[in-house]
């Protein structure tokens, strides 16, 4: 009788274990709507981010910076956006959100402000 009460707390350490271990599985995201954009000083580096309102991002980016930001452009979409647009550019990445000013990305761009994203 004693084995049978063992073996049901055993069972029931590892029914509670599983249910942890799957209370840790990853679960699927929310995806966040609103926009990637880039932006960025004149002659400079482009940053591409995502934000819920880039107006503000932009002025939150200003602070602190003695050169002036430029939202250059800006498309509907989400985080899973932003990195895919970072992929593609991803040769020209100088560093975290910070891509080289190049042709390819002054044309992804144009193309965005001429609407036929």
């Amino acid at each position: 009788m004693a084995d049978t009460h063992l073996l049901d707390k055993a069972a029931l350490a590892k029914a509670h274990l599983l249910r942890c271990m799957a209370d840790k599985r990853p679960r699927p995201r929310k995806l966040v709507q609103g926009y990637v954009y880039f932006c960025g000083p004149i002659d400079g580096p482009i940053k591409i981010g995502f934000s819920k309102d880039p107006r503000e991002r932009l002025y939150r980016l200003q602070t602190n910076r003695h050169d002036r930001l430029h939202l250059w452009a800006e498309t509907p979409g989400t985080d899973v956006d932003e990195a895919s647009y970072h992929n593609r550019f991803f040769r020209f990445s100088i560093g975290g959100e910070w891509f080289a000013r190049t042709p390819e990305i002054e044309a992804e761009i144009a193309r965005l402000n001429a609407g036929s994203a």
